[in-house]
């Protein structure tokens, strides 16, 4: 082997091992340090318990199964997380659910449900500002099955109107404007 193909080969050999000991340093490990941006109801503890264990490469932690994580939680209508290698660090930025209804099932009322405008049951920690639609129900399992008919119902009701939506009794539903009641059919 001669001079220049000792000399090449070595240049290479430094080279890919500087590059290895650098994504071995500790400064490109995570450490379970993240940003949360936008999230009024999710905690950090809830996005914490969904995130892999720390003291990995953060090379190695995929964002896509973590967003998808963060979007099993009722509230959370999208989620982007993004890696950040200097400094080390995952940022998680979550876009909520805005409520449009108000959702009583009876007989207990005690829960902070809501509905969104696409039919979306969540609940929160704690009370929100009333929207102006509520929503009964007896059943929301019954009512999650009427979610296409309930969407419908709520995109043809003018924004700001109040209104009561009593839907338990599966034969017909009841809208209760102000002094108005209106009996619709069975969704």
């Amino acid at each position: 082997m001669n001079k220049a193909t000792f000399c090449s080969f070595l240049y290479v050999f430094l080279a890919g091992g500087s590059v290895i000991a650098a994504w071995a340093a500790a400064e490109w490990r995570w450490n379970g340090q993240f940003e949360l941006l936008g999230g009024a109801e999710v905690t950090r503890s809830q996005v914490a318990a969904l995130l892999p264990p720390p003291d990995q490469p953060l090379y190695l932690l995929d964002p896509v199964p973590i967003r998808r994580e963060l979007e099993t939680i009722p509230i959370v209508k999208t989620a982007v997380v993004r890696r950040w290698l200097f400094p080390s660090r995952l940022a998680i930025e979550i876009k909520e659910r805005k409520p449009y209804a108000k959702l009583t099932i009876m007989p207990s009322a005690n829960y902070n449900r809501y509905l969104d405008q696409e039919g979306y049951v969540f609940t929160t920690r704690q009370a929100l500002v009333t929207p102006p639609v509520t929503v009964i129900a007896s059943i929301a399992d019954q009512l999650l099955q009427q979610r296409s008919d309930l969407v419908k119902l709520i995109a043809f009701w003018p924004k700001g109107s109040p209104v009561s939506v009593d839907a338990r009794d599966p034969q017909g539903w009841q809208l209760l404007a102000r002094r108005l009641r209106i009996l619709i059919g069975a969704p």
